[in-house]
């Protein structure tokens, strides 16, 4: 609630701040017509439409965004209660934070996925199913993550064969990480740039170490769909429109990060 409140009543912070601004005061009172007329999602127009109805400013809304993304964060996160401290610190080195505070729809949107994921670790395809439309009607991009299910669902076998082929050349197809994601999306300075690749490069070389010692559990999954992100980035890194798409992928970097930081932690 209190991170809600610093963040959600920042003034022009965020890269697209004036446009959801301009977006929430010249709404139409009437919340059908902007769904029906506006290019912006369905379940966004309503959130939006919540605190305009009763008369309350921007930064009103800007708070409620806020309290929907940390809450959908917390609650994802119930099966890894002693990870809260690495997910925090990473949050904040990764550069995810700043770039939810530039892309609201993807992030909300984001966070749901985050959420979803424990459907795919338990195979459940119609609640995953469900809340990747709750997704879209956020963020339409959202659509992407449609076939995710197939990480689990697909022959194990299979899926580690391939896996463990790309794994061999990761430290190529990282090193390709990104300046432009980095410094576009989330404006890092050149040291948390630097920071960020070496921990990418470090994941890249220990990921069998990882994977082995988190074999058991949803790590894998985060793993997965963290490392298509990654390969996915080094093709449209140039495109800001193609690398919305992956960003999902990409935002997991967070996770992966603080297992891999606890890792080292019990293990120096």
């Amino acid at each position: 609630m209190v991170l809600s409140l610093v963040l959600g009543l920042r003034y022009n912070i965020g890269t697209d701040y004036l446009a959801y601004e301009e977006i929430y005061d010249t709404q139409n009172a009437d919340l059908l017509w902007n769904i029906l007329n506006e290019r912006i999602e369905p379940l966004y127009q309503i959130v939006n439409h919540i605190p305009f109805l009763f008369g309350l400013p921007y930064y009103c809304m800007s708070i409620l965004v806020c309290f929907i993304m940390f809450s959908l964060f917390y609650i994802s996160l119930d099966k890894d209660r002693d990870m809260v401290k690495w997910y925090s610190v990473t949050l904040l080195i990764s550069g995810t934070l700043f770039s939810f505070l530039n892309i609201q729809r993807h992030a909300i949107a984001f966070c749901i996925f985050l959420f979803s994921i424990r459907y795919i670790y338990n195979r459940s395809l119609l609640k995953y199913l469900i809340f990747i439309l709750m997704a879209m009607g956020f963020h339409y991009s959202s659509f992407i993550l449609l076939p995710c299910v197939l990480v689990f669902f697909l022959s194990k076998p299979i899926l580690s064969s391939v896996f463990d082929l790309i794994i061999n050349y990761a430290p190529q197809g990282y090193a390709g990480y990104g300046e432009q994601v980095f410094f576009k999306e989330t404006g890092l300075s050149e040291q948390s740039f630097f920071l960020n690749f070496v921990t990418t490069l470090i994941i890249a070389i220990s990921s069998k170490y990882l994977l082995h010692r988190y074999t058991d559990e949803i790590f894998v999954v985060y793993y997965r769909l963290y490392f298509m992100g990654m390969l996915f980035t080094t093709i449209f890194a140039d495109s800001i429109l193609l690398s919305r798409l992956i960003y999902p992928f990409v935002s997991l970097n967070f996770i992966v990060y603080a297992y891999m930081y606890r890792y080292i932690f019990h293990h120096i």
